[in-house]
């Protein structure tokens, strides 16, 4: 199972047997894995929180294309909402939970990833997604 944060910088976790194998920041690589659940999270307007329109279309492009592409490789594909998998939590809060919830091995694979701080919520987005799929 993949689970996605799509954006400009997208986050992605590779899911096997219900645990974190891998996990990076860029393009998803679908062909190389056999058919399974693909989990983005889709991109929602915040009437409180305003966006630039075009933000939100690039956005929806982004995500858009992803799933296009996972389902071009045989991957079955859900959208997930924001608040549906993380709540009304702020970022440093489900971030906490996230990492958490997460085995030791598992927080190795975090620990040792080489993105810029600034970047890595992406990442961990994408693992509190497949964590809230998985219902762990």
């Amino acid at each position: 199972m993949f689970s996605i944060d799509p954006g400009k910088d997208t986050g992605c976790a590779l899911w096997e047997g219900g645990y974190l194998v891998g996990l990076w920041l860029g393009e998803p690589v679908f062909v190389e894995y056999p058919p399974c659940w693909v989990h983005i999270e889709k991109p929602q307007i915040y009437p409180s929180q305003p966006v630039p329109p075009n933000d939100i279309i690039t956005l929806a492009i982004t995500a858009g294309c992803i799933a296009g592409h996972a389902e071009s490789n045989g991957h079955k594909v859900e959208f997930v909402l924001p608040h549906t998998w993380k709540g009304n939590l702020p970022k440093e809060v489900s971030h906490k939970r996230i990492l958490g919830k997460l085995s030791s091995t598992e927080r190795l694979l975090v620990d040792g990833l080489k993105v810029a701080p600034s970047k890595k919520h992406n990442v961990l987005d994408a693992i509190g997604i497949g964590l809230w799929v998985l219902r762990r």
